[in-house]
This record gives C-alpha cells, structure tokens and sequence, in this order.
C-alpha cells in the first residue's frame, strides 16, 4: 500500500460505483421499450444499487459518519424509485419520466451527500 488511508481508497470505488450505476440508468433510459432489456436492466441496476448502497453504509458505520441517518434515507428513497420503475416498466412514457428524474436525484446525491462523505472520509 502506499502509506494512503484505506478510506481514500474506498473514496475512489464509490466514484467508480456511481459512474457504473449512472452508465446502467442512461442505458436503462435508452432502453425503454424493448421490454426483455429493460427487465434484465432494471435488475442489474436494482442489485448494483442496493450492493453499492450496502456498501457505503457500512462504510459509515465503520467511520461513524456523523450524517449517517440523512444519507441512508436517500438511499432508502432511491432504493423505493427503482421499485417504483419495475411497477411502471409497461408504460414507457411514465418509465422514461421516472428514470429521467431518478437520474437527476441521483446526480444530486452524488453532487451532495456522497461529496460531504467523501469530504469526511479524506479527512480521516
């Protein structure tokens, strides 16, 4: 190892884990209407996500992130979102809506609770 904080490394693989999640929801978003994709889409982005999610709270816990609550609760709002998009994947006007939005929060997220994380973590 070179002598870097093992949270500055897990810094890095959530950058790399929200660019792969955002890559599955555009490629989702460009798929609506071939129903067969966008079954296994929806599926390999919920099971991502919900790792991913697992992921970074642990990785909380594990450094007591003192805004641990508020940023499960994204998750847990997000997590709703995808669930919520496999419920509508028949109507392709109300998915194509809902991914674009789920898209937006998620950048947000990103753009805000995960860089005030990752704030925290390099400061470890």
């Amino acid at each position: 190892m070179s002598g870097q904080h093992p949270a500055a490394m897990d810094s890095t693989t959530i950058d790399r884990e929200h660019q792969l999640q955002l890559q599955l929801m555009e490629t989702l978003s460009a798929a609506i209407g071939a129903d067969g994709v966008v079954d296994e889409l929806l599926k390999q982005l919920a099971e991502y996500s919900r790792a991913h999610f697992l992921s970074e709270e642990l990785l909380m816990r594990l450094y007591a992130y003192p805004d641990y609550e508020d940023h499960v609760l994204d998750h847990e709002k997000m997590t709703e979102w995808l669930d919520e998009l496999a419920a509508r994947r028949g109507d392709h006007d109300a998915m194509g809506r809902a991914i674009s939005e789920l898209i937006t929060v998620f950048r947000r997220h990103i753009d805000s609770r995960d860089r005030k994380l990752q704030d925290f973590l390099a400061g470890l």
